[in-house]
C-alpha cells in the first residue's frame, strides 16, 4: 500500500455540483464564486444594465425585471463578453456541451444549413443563435439560448415508436423500454418520437434559471420572449422545439406546451 500525503482531497458540492479542493485557497474561492452565481445569478454592472435595458429589452416585468436579447451581428463585443460569462456559468451548471464563440456569435445561412451544402455567396446570412437574458435586481438570473432550425421530431406516446438518444440515433421499439443509460437523453424518462420530421422554426438549445429564482415563471417568460422576437413575427408554439431535454427540461416543456405529448424535440449538433 502506498500513501500520497501530498494529494489534496477533492470534494463535490451537493448543491452546485462543482468539484474543488477545499484546502486550496484559489480553488475554494472559485467554488464560492460559482456557488453564489448558481444560487443568486450573475451580478452585472450598472452601466451595462442601464444601456441594455433601454436598447435591448424585449420584455419588462412589473418589479423592474426585464429580458434582453443579444446576437453576434447586432451587439458590441463587450456586451457579448458579459453575456458569454453568464452562458459559461449556465453551461457548467447544466452540464451541457460548450459552444465556441465563432459558433455562438456566428452566422447561419438561411437555406442550406440543414442540407450540409456549401453556402452560396449570395445566400442570405443571419445569426444562428440569439441569447435571451433575464435581469432582476442587478443580476442575470435566467438564460435561454435559441437557434434557427428547419425540422423537429414530435414527442409521442410510448408504443411502437422511435427512441432518440442524445447522439441523435433512432431505434424502433415496442412494448416496455429498458432504462436509459448515460449515452441516452439526460432524463429519467426516455422520450419517444415520431419517425418523420415536422417543420420547425426555433430550437431551444438550453434554458437555465439560478436556483434561488426558480419556480417564479422566469423560464416561461424567456420562452415567450424567444417565440415572440426570434423571428420578425410571432412564432406559434408548434414551431418551437426543445433540444433533447433533461428531466427538468421535459417537465418545463410539458407545462409550456400544455400537453404531455405532441410537442417537438430536435437534434442539437452545436
Amino acid at each position: 500500500m502506498q500513501l500520497n500525503f501530498g494529494q489534496s482531497m477533492r470534494k463535490t458540492c451537493k448543491e452546485c455540483r462543482m468539484e474543488y479542493v477545499p484546502s486550496a485557497p484559489e480553488d475554494d474561492a472559485l467554488h464560492k464564486k460559482f456557488h453564489a452565481q448558481h444560487v443568486n445569478g450573475v451580478a452585472m454592472d450598472r452601466d451595462f444594465l442601464t444601456k441594455v435595458k433601454s436598447e435591448k429589452a424585449v420584455w419588462h416585468g412589473p418589479q423592474g425585471d426585464f429580458v434582453i436579447s443579444l446576437s453576434g451581428s447586432q451587439d458590441p463585443k463587450h456586451w457579448l463578453k458579459k453575456a458569454r460569462a453568464v452562458f459559461d456559468m449556465a453551461t457548467a451548471d447544466l452540464g451541457a456541451v460548450d459552444i465556441p464563440d465563432e459558433k455562438l456569435w456566428g452566422p447561419q445561412f438561411a437555406a442550406s444549413s440543414a442540407r450540409n451544402k456549401a453556402p452560396d455567396a449570395n445566400e442570405e446570412k443571419k445569426d444562428r443563435y440569439k441569447l435571451y437574458l433575464y435581469m432582476d435586481n442587478g443580476r442575470c438570473v435566467g438564460l435561454c439560448l435559441a437557434e434557427g432550425i428547419e425540422k423537429a421530431f414530435k414527442v409521442v406516446e410510448r408504443e411502437k415508436k422511435v427512441e432518440m438518444t442524445k447522439q441523435g440515433e433512432q431505434q424502433e421499439t415496442e412494448g416496455e423500454k429498458k432504462a436509459p443509460n448515460s449515452a441516452e437523453m439526460q432524463s429519467s424518462e426516455l422520450l419517444s418520437i415520431s419517425q418523420e420530421t415536422d417543420g420547425a422554426a426555433i430550437g431551444i438549445s438550453r434554458i437555465w434559471t439560478s436556483r434561488g429564482s426558480r419556480k417564479k415563471g422566469i423560464a416561461r417568460a424567456l420562452l415567450k420572449c424567444a417565440a415572440k422576437t426570434f423571428l420578425s413575427k410571432v412564432t406559434p408554439k408548434e414551431m418551437v422545439a426543445f433540444s433533447q431535454p433533461t428531466e427538468m427540461g421535459t417537465a418545463l416543456a410539458r407545462r409550456w406546451f400544455g400537453q404531455e405529448y405532441g410537442w417537438h424535440v430536435y437534434i442539437d449538433w452545436c
